[in-house]
């Protein structure tokens, strides 16, 4: 055979070469395997990474036709991937009304070139578009296309997020551009970004800035009135970008003749916690700094009328209550003087009350009704404000000589007890047109209020004086009794004295002792009308010479004239009684002796004062025959007379005359006592 004729050395060199293509092979095999694994390894990491990406991943072949379909294509499209494998992706996932849109990827197969990332709508198994962002690039083996790798993003949140942003941003603008503060925002360099129609409209009329200043600094638009006032804007400025916290400033300013006040709010921007822009909010809070100011003011006015309510309701001390009045109008006004004008008696108008320099002159100076500024208001029941005095008719000028104040403003209102006025409140000033409508308004209520507790403290005093007075009127009822008994005593130890007569007599006696009781009582009545205070002196002697008259048959013959002094005199209870005792044992003993008999008769009674005025003469004067002989040497002995005489001494104190001048004259001096006893 020919293979035997091959050498054994052949046979080796075959069996080593056979030998060597075996371990080649099993070389390559192994390769072949590492290979496979390798392969299955990657194919392995590619199905995790194709699983585990959110995006849809597809892959084709050079016929459109799915080969490759991940979970996240499963998610997106909701097609299974048995569901597309093998199916032309431009009709699975494209609508068929607008096919055209597949024409870019089909471009990717056929052209071999990439698909930048565009924004398209594709569609879901159930039919729903789907807004996508679309890429692709083709696979090559060599130079030859086999297919293309489609990559699709879901940006349906993402649109919704720009959707909401832009509403949001629309609906911030439109908020931005409504509002009524002026709002900018500044970046690090303080150079305006953005500002909204109200911060334009602002700065056009400060006539500091346009529309166009976007862009320039805040200096430039707003050039500072001084290098502090620039330091400082800058200082907060730069507080804010460094701090990355709100500073809230408040500043004045005026402009157009007004001063306005505005409230800055810089409020610092951030991103990724650093402050990029400043948002600056600038408020006009001047009607607000105005409320808070009347506010504030209000309640100073409330707490001080709550203050002087508690202070007028806590004492019923006239003085002290109008202390307190003017003390809190004087605080409250910050005024040079305030005064209280009450009337008296006679409608006059006193100064009760004054708090200021030269109060002691002022107090209890006394204005006629209608006179001065305070007694206008009194007579009109108006308050009245008085911007200079000077160029007022009606100001009292003796008042400031007097003073030596040059007072310039007055205010004065009534205090007024429903409509009745009972005084005036009178706020004075040095300055020109320091009272205003709205001090009036202020004080109001504190000055009704001060009226109810002056009149309030008056009747209290008219109480206390009404309470003192029944006292002493029931002291001096007690005493004016006790005096009449003992009186009427004294008249029956008299009559007890004279010689014995016969009872014939004793009718005679009563009836004169009688006519000196009745005497007694009508000075007694007399004072009771005038609650036992000084009796009018003229008054007394017509009343007892009247009351004797009228128990006596002759009354309507007898014509009586008393002369009063120039000057009103009255005389006090103690000494009234004992001179109508005189008075009427005159008029009686007229009765019994001048009159007796006739058709007509005078008396005459004239008083008369000495060079003091408590020095008195009463001359008591009949037309009678005139007294007997032995009654002007005093050698008779008579019961009236002698109550003459002895009443004379006491209580009045005085000196008795008895003397004839066409008649009886009677004439009696003493002097007026200025206290009861």
């Amino acid at each position: 055979m020919k293979d035997k004729s091959k050498t054994k050395e052949q046979l080796v060199a075959e069996l080593a070469q056979m030998r060597q293509r075996i371990a080649e092979l099993e070389a390559a095999e192994t390769e072949r395997r590492q290979a496979e694994r390798e392969i299955e390894e990657r194919r392995m990491y590619l199905e995790a990474v194709l699983g585990a990406v959110p995006d849809a991943i597809v892959t084709l072949d050079a016929h459109h036709r799915i080969v490759e379909w991940n979970p996240g294509a499963e998610r997106l499209f909701g097609y299974s991937q048995q569901e597309v494998v093998g199916q032309n992706i431009d009709h699975l996932i494209t609508n068929p009304d607008t096919f055209a849109e597949a024409v870019s990827l089909t471009q990717i197969v056929t052209s071999g070139k990439d698909l930048p990332p565009v924004e398209i709508v594709r569609y879901r198994k159930d039919g729903s578009p789907v807004d996508v962002i679309g890429a692709g690039s083709p696979i090559l083996v060599g130079d030859e296309l086999i297919g293309a790798v489609a990559v699709y993003t879901d940006i349906t949140e993402l649109k919704r997020a720009e959707e909401a942003l832009r509403e949001s941003e629309l609906r911030y603008r439109t908020t931005l551009d409504s509002m009524g503060d002026a709002i900018h925002l500044v970046g690090p360099d303080l150079r305006f970004t953005l500002a909204n129609p109200a911060h334009q409209q602002w700065a056009k009329e400060l006539g500091s800035g346009t529309p166009d200043y976007i862009g320039q600094t805040i200096f430039e638009v707003f050039p500072p009135p001084s290098d502090v006032v620039r330091k400082r804007l800058d200082d907060e400025y730069r507080q804010v970008f460094r701090t990355g916290e709100t500073l809230v400033t408040e500043e004045s300013t005026m402009f157009g003749g007004r001063e306005f006040i505005t409230e800055t709010r810089k409020i610092p921007v951030f991103e990724k916690e650093r402050v990029i822009q400043v948002v600056t909010v600038m408020r006009d809070i001047t009607e607000r700094k105005r409320a808070e100011k009347a506010l504030r003011q209000r309640n100073r006015e409330l707490t001080m009328l709550n203050r002087v309510g508690r202070a007028l309701v806590s004492t019923l001390d006239l003085d002290q209550i109008l202390v307190t009045v003017l003390e809190e109008v004087r605080c409250l006004l910050d005024v040079v003087a305030c005064s209280v004008w009450l009337k008296d008696a006679q409608g006059d108008l006193v100064c009760r009350q004054v708090i200021g320099p030269q109060s002691e002159i002022v107090r209890g100076w006394r204005l006629a009704p209608g006179e001065g500024l305070a007694g206008w208001v009194a007579s009109s029941g108006e308050s009245l404000i008085v911007p200079d005095v000077r160029a007022d008719e009606r100001h009292l000028r003796a008042l400031d000589q007097q003073t030596g104040l040059a007072l310039r403003s007055i205010l004065s209102l009534p205090l007024q007890i429903k409509q009745d006025v009972i005084g005036v409140v009178q706020v004075v000033d040095t300055e020109i047109g320091r009272f205003s409508p709205a001090d009036v308004t202020l004080l109001e209520p504190l000055v009704m209020s001060a009226a109810a507790a002056i009149e309030n403290a008056r009747l209290y005093e008219q109480a206390q004086r009404d309470a003192e007075t029944k006292a002493m009127l029931l002291r001096e009822v007690n005493h004016r009794v006790k005096n009449n008994l003992t009186a009427v005593m004294g008249m029956l130890a008299l009559e007890m004295q004279r010689p014995h007569r016969e009872v014939a007599d004793l009718p005679t006696i009563l009836r004169d002792l009688q006519d000196r009781i009745r005497g007694l009582a009508t000075v007694h009545d007399l004072l009771s009308a005038a609650q036992w205070s000084p009796l009018p002196l003229a008054r007394l002697v017509t009343g007892v010479i009247q009351a004797a008259l009228n128990n006596s048959p002759v009354c309507h013959k007898i014509e009586v004239s008393v002369r009063p002094a120039a000057e009103p005199l009255s005389i006090m209870p103690y000494q009234a009684t004992g001179l109508a005792l005189v008075v009427n044992e005159l008029t009686t003993n007229s009765i019994k002796h001048a009159f007796s008999g006739r058709n007509q008769g005078h008396i005459d009674v004239q008083i008369t004062t000495g060079q003091d005025d408590r020095d008195v003469t009463l001359r008591f004067h009949d037309d009678g025959p005139g007294w007997p002989d032995d009654v002007l040497r005093g050698t008779r002995e008579d019961v009236g007379l002698n109550i003459i005489r002895m009443t004379v001494r006491s209580p009045l104190r005085g000196q008795l005359a008895l003397s004839n001048d066409g008649g009886a004259v009677a004439t009696i001096t003493f002097r007026l006592a200025q206290t009861d006893l």
